[in-house]
């Protein structure tokens, strides 16, 4: 079988596209030839070509006709339908939707007539969805956000002395809180992501730490290896999982949303002063085993191709203007660095130029104090005859 797996952007390591390359990832595991497709690309799309092995499409790719129709498509971010459906790119398709992010996460109403199997990774999202025109009808079902890493054995129950962040997005503030809860407790805080820090994270780097601060699939790798997590971001501070809230907190995947609670001062100390024991992050991994790990999802995912999927061309026009005009910016920035490029070139040559120019002028300035001792001795020794 052949698989696509579309998301909006291979640019930069982020939830979405790790959550495009595990699935990809996955089903080549299970023998099927997989294929990524971002509307745009950058430097993570190379890292997972050299490190995965996983080719990795573009729209340049429709645009010159090399994409291959597939057997199934599996899609992140409904503007890569359109993308797709433009080039002539159809087959049974099932969409996936990973959080709230306007407009990559609110798809265009259906048509009638039209129906597309579909998941979501939280009941929060699936809420969402659902409350766009004709997709509540459409067969569909919760896929819990996931895990790819490997069971590791938990942390015994002893007080915290080395904590990592890991989040693209926290706020200067809201680290700079944490960390002073932290001290004041002697416990170390690393931060990993974007901007300052970014780094491949695996289950041995996270391994060395005592627990993990962070929101969403980070959450979830954190349980796997047995380490306490907190919920504690941008979007707001939910605290330790443990198994009594882990089934309502899974339900809006770990972002901290439903209560935007921002954390006070005693709060962070007293959370940091009392993580879960060892008995609570075994019953832990035995819930994620069962409800998040990427083998669960896959198995879920695939289930859902045993729905009809209609011909891919009767949403029409609608929802195509934003694919256009993708097509349109993707030209404008080819244009732009083949100007770069000659802009750049016209800089250098304009550099060799002035240093020309520079030194013409520093041998007129060696010349011209000679040439004038010159002619004023010429004009003295004739004034003194």
């Amino acid at each position: 079988m052949e698989y696509l797996v579309t998301v909006a952007s291979l640019e930069v390591r982020d939830g979405s596209s790790l959550a495009a390359c595990e699935v990809a990832d996955a089903l080549r595991s299970r023998g099927h030839t997989v294929t990524l497709f971002a509307l745009r690309r950058g430097e993570f799309a190379a890292w997972v070509e050299s490190h995965l092995q996983l080719k990795c499409r573009t729209v340049a790719d429709l645009a010159d006709g090399t994409l291959a129709t597939p057997d199934r498509i599996i899609l992140f971010h409904w503007p890569s339908y359109f993308a797709l459906a433009n080039a002539g790119i159809g087959a049974p398709t099932v969409f996936g939707f990973l959080g709230h992010q306007p407009p990559l996460e609110n798809p265009p109403p259906l048509v009638a007539g039209l129906e597309f199997p579909w998941f979501a990774v939280s009941e929060m999202t699936a809420d969402n969805v659902s409350r766009v025109a004709g997709w509540s009808a459409a067969p569909h079902r919760v896929v819990r956000n996931w895990t790819a890493w490997d069971e590791k054995p938990v942390r015994d129950t002893r007080p915290l002395s080395r904590v990592a962040i890991v989040s693209n997005r926290m706020t200067d503030e809201l680290e700079q809180n944490f960390r002073t809860a932290a001290e004041e407790l002697d416990i170390d805080v690393v931060r990993f992501g974007l901007p300052k820090n970014p780094q491949v994270l695996t289950d041995d780097v996270l391994g060395e730490f005592d627990a993990v601060v962070s929101l969403g699939r980070s959450v979830l790798d954190a349980m796997r290896i047995g380490r306490p997590a907190l919920i504690y971001d941008i979007h707001g501070a939910d605290g330790w999982v443990t198994p009594a809230v882990v089934e309502e907190r899974a339900a809006e995947s770990f972002a901290g949303r439903r209560h935007a609670h921002v954390a006070t001062h005693e709060e962070l100390r007293h959370w940091l002063a009392n993580p879960p024991t060892t008995d609570e992050l075994r019953a832990l991994q035995v819930w994620v085993n069962t409800h998040a790990t990427i083998d669960v999802a896959v198995d879920d995912i695939e289930s859902l191709f045993l729905d009809t999927t209609p011909d891919p061309h009767l949403w029409g026009r609608f929802g195509a203007v934003p694919v256009e005009l993708l097509g349109e910016i993707a030209g404008l920035k080819a244009s732009l660095a083949t100007r770069e490029v000659q802009v750049r070139k016209l800089n250098a040559q304009r550099e060799i130029e002035l240093e020309h120019i520079k030194k013409l002028e520093s041998i007129i300035a060696r010349m011209r104090p000679k040439w004038l001792v010159r002619v004023v001795s010429k004009i003295t020794m004739r004034g003194s005859r």
